[in-house]
């Protein structure tokens, strides 16, 4: 069984250690968006991205947190970002596809 408070302090303590690395707050988003705490794994990401710009991974794992909020055109724009970033973030294609869905997108971008 997956051990997500004891990711979330060793995380913490990266943080402590070295604020400026953003993909500890990437990692310990995907945690908190686990755990379904989306707030939380949302300003991870916020913090990642204005660490780092150019983390894919931190816009596709803020759309998974605005995806489940119900935030889909946000979603979608996270995920066109990171798509934009990185064109072989399959995940982010997948992401995206889902938002769209869910958001009643008809229209190709």
């Amino acid at each position: 069984m997956a051990d997500y408070q004891g990711a979330i302090e060793d995380y913490d303590q990266v943080l402590e250690l070295k604020p400026d690395y953003s993909d500890a707050y990437t990692n310990r988003c995907s945690i908190y968006l686990s755990l379904g705490n989306h707030q939380t794994g949302i300003a991870d990401c916020n913090q990642a991205i204005e660490i780092n710009p150019q983390d894919s991974l931190a816009y596709n794992n803020r759309c998974i947190g605005y995806f489940n909020l119900g935030e889909y055109q946000r979603a979608i724009e996270d995920c066109t970002i990171a798509i934009d970033i990185n064109p072989k973030n399959a995940k982010a294609y997948s992401n995206r596809g889902l938002a769209r869905s869910a958001s009643g997108d008809r229209h190709l971008q």
